[in-house]
């Protein structure tokens, strides 16, 4: 055998174990669902001066189950064998009892997965976060992961993340539409997508008019829960319907007398006992320059 047909065999065998190396070794760039961490919010947390979470690359595996896996720490492995609907629905069963788990991994909870088209099909973006969402904590991404800017048409919200929100730009700003927590079509803002935001529904409830009670409202928000009495003047409250609350108010139209207005203290809504405007001011009908100037001068103050 010459020593060129030896060469050329050596480098067709060369070729042949590249080729079958390279088919072999998983390739998380070419994979079709991918998984990103978030950065975790915090009360005096500045969202415009707070570095990018998602500058790093994604994680992306060749298969859905693959992905959870990895942003769960191990602990869910999805059965393949069952339709992708019913996965997605054990995943929610799975995150909607890890939080009740004492010893839960940090970094193993799914905040949300975002998919490229309606439905929750095509590639997926799986949003990975260190614990659930509550009342005083919260996820974001200021930017989008390299690949899916603008490309998210479906999402889905696990582990306490019922307020879902995509943003129309980076940094939280723009139009955003809120998920509460699943959107099977995302509407106006389709391929509309730059950053993120995922909050527990209770998170900063009181004061929006709304009495959740599954908030732990009215007994947490009297604001939004107002019962006449209970000394704040609440949402849908005023001087007309509860002057206990947010003080009587004269000229209302509206005689509180619960709330110490007469016809000699404000005749006009109680009435005067006199005829105010008849050009007399009828002192001892309680009229006086205070409540029937018409007919009384500022000498004539009320008894």
């Amino acid at each position: 055998m010459t020593k060129r047909r030896l060469t050329s065999i050596h480098v067709v065998l060369g070729l042949m174990a590249f080729v079958c190396t390279a088919a072999a070794a998983p390739s998380q760039k070419a994979g079709k669902h991918c998984v990103v961490k978030l950065e975790q919010g915090g009360a005096e947390l500045s969202l415009l001066s707070a570095p990018s979470s998602t500058s790093r690359e994604p994680e992306c595996y060749s298969t859905f189950q693959d992905a959870i896996f990895f942003a769960t720490g191990g602990s869910v492995l999805l059965p393949a064998n069952e339709p992708f609907s019913r996965q997605l629905d054990i995943l929610g069963e799975e995150m909607k009892s890890r939080k009740d788990w004492p010893d839960a991994t940090a970094n193993s909870y799914v905040a949300a997965v975002d998919y490229v088209h309606s439905n929750y099909q095509g590639l997926s973006l799986v949003w990975q976060s260190s614990g659930p969402c509550t009342l005083t904590a919260w996820y974001y991404a200021n930017d989008m992961p390299s690949g899916w800017k603008d490309v998210v048409s479906s999402t889905r919200g696990y582990s306490d993340c019922n307020r879902n929100i995509i943003f129309e730009h980076e940094y939280q700003q723009g139009a955003r539409i809120t998920c509460t927590p699943d959107c099977s079509s995302l509407g106006f803002m389709n391929d509309t997508s730059s950053s993120r935001e995922f909050r527990h529904q209770c998170q900063g409830h009181c004061g929006n008019g709304q009495c959740q009670a599954a908030c732990g409202e009215p007994a947490t928000c009297s604001f939004d829960c107002p019962t006449c009495g209970d000394g704040t003047c609440g949402s849908g409250e005023n001087s007309s319907n509860c002057c206990q609350d947010c003080g009587a108010y004269c000229g209302n139209g509206v005689c509180q007398t619960s709330c110490g207005e007469s016809e000699w203290s404000c005749p006009t809504d109680c009435g005067s006992g006199g005829s105010c405007g008849n050009g007399i001011c009828e002192v001892f009908q309680g009229e006086c320059a205070s409540n029937c100037s018409l007919d009384c001068t500022s000498g004539e103050l009320c008894q």
